[in-house]
């Protein structure tokens, strides 16, 4: 993977416009004061999409644009002013969107040859072929009651293999519409797929070893992220390390959204699975060497993830060195007050058997002390859909 997040801004990028008189409110307030957000949007848009535009081509540079903007909506914190002025800061951020751009579009081009060569070695068998008609009968129906306009810009992006800015240029609609469309259209689908309780993991399961507790697997596994993961994953900056990813729907979705992510799992059952449904996955433990330590924007644990191996504190610490300098740990937790239960594991897929895990519960109250003891930051922690999520700073 070609890291190149922290090549400098150069100086024609720093200098394409002369710096605004003002720099209008301060951003701090731009969370609850629309002028300030409209201050720095003016001052610096022109700007911004410039950078953009260097780095990333014409195609991309107003989504940038945007994506710049939202973020410092969402955290105005994150602009320190005595390290700079705001436009310099927006430049930077900019920019390294922009490469993330970049990298997004170089790694989904090797993904999908890489994909259709292995296709051609191993087409799909019988039971593939029914397993896959049966489950696209039941998203079928449940498309068939979406919006109208929610229905074809997901067809278009997930059916005809658009991307987001040909499907807003095929409909005549802007691109930040046509994410807004597709993101409410998935989490109706989502909705409509759990009622009819579908579940494409069919054969698939954890099973008791050593002793060990059964524990079945969640039919989430397998379907298509829930609206909570989907606000979690919005908090997600790329490159993105999935660990312990499964069948890869969360590969998946940041994929789809322009996102450059990685899953990892030591399931070589989940790991083919994966790249059946044409996520980047490595077969391997997340304690094996891996690309790029120190470099990553976002590790993610969830589903419980974090008790992989029932050694938290070392997988804390891991994760920890793979990320860069403000990088996020994504973590899903146990309830507040759920007791430890250390077991191991085996997972099923079909019949074929994956080797043995530890596991252990890692409750949402033991996480600002496990992160402390490895030097990260409990930023932020919330139960969604009966779920308890956490947001760790490097």
């Amino acid at each position: 993977m070609d890291m190149t997040r922290d090549v400098p801004l150069s100086i024609q990028e720093r200098e394409l416009d002369p710096q605004p008189t003002a720099e209008g409110p301060p951003p701090s307030c731009c969370r609850t004061d629309a002028a300030g957000l409209t201050a720095a949007y003016r001052d610096h848009h022109a700007a911004v999409t410039a950078v953009a535009r260097r780095v990333c081509g014409s195609g991309h540079a107003a989504d940038v644009a945007q994506d710049v903007f939202v973020a410092l909506w969402r955290h105005p914190e994150r602009f320190d002013p005595e390290r700079g002025s705001l436009r310099s800061f927006l430049l930077a951020v900019a920019h390294n969107k922009a490469v993330d751009v970049v990298r997004s579009e170089s790694a989904r081009g090797a993904r999908e040859q890489r994909d259709r060569a292995a296709e051609a070695l191993n087409p799909a068998g019988v039971d593939d072929k029914l397993l896959r008609d049966d489950a696209a009968a039941w998203v079928g129906a449940a498309l068939a009651v979406l919006p109208a306009t929610e229905r074809e810009a997901i067809t278009a992006a997930f059916y005809d293999g658009y991307s987001y800015r040909q499907v807003a240029a095929r409909l005549g609609v802007p691109e930040g519409t046509i994410k807004s469309r597709i993101r409410s259209g998935l989490r109706r689908l989502h909705l409509l797929l759990a009622d009819l309780d579908v579940n494409p993991g069919t054969g698939t399961g954890l099973i008791a070893a050593d002793g060990a507790v059964s524990v079945d697997a969640p039919a989430r596994w397998f379907a298509p992220p829930s609206p909570a993961e989907l606000d979690l994953l919005d908090l997600a900056e790329g490159p993105v390390l999935d660990i312990g990813c499964g069948p890869g729907r969360h590969v998946l979705a940041l994929a789809r959204a322009g996102v450059d992510a990685v899953g990892i799992d030591v399931s070589p059952g989940m790991v083919d699975l994966a790249h059946r449904r044409g996520a980047a996955v490595l077969h391997g433990s997340i304690f094996d060497a891996l690309p790029d330590p120190g470099r990553w924007g976002t590790c993610l644990l969830l589903d419980g993830n974090i008790g992989i191996g029932a050694r938290p504190e070392a997988l804390l610490a891991r994760t920890r060195g793979l990320v860069r300098t403000g990088g996020s740990i994504l973590v899903e937790a146990a309830a507040p007050g759920a007791r430890p239960r250390p077991r191991n594991l085996r997972l099923t897929i079909d019949g074929s058997i994956g080797p043995s895990f530890s596991w252990i519960d890692v409750s949402i109250d033991r996480l600002a002390d496990l992160a402390n003891t490895v030097s990260l930051n409990l930023k932020q922690r919330w139960s969604s859909e009966g779920r308890w999520f956490a947001w760790l700073t490097a």
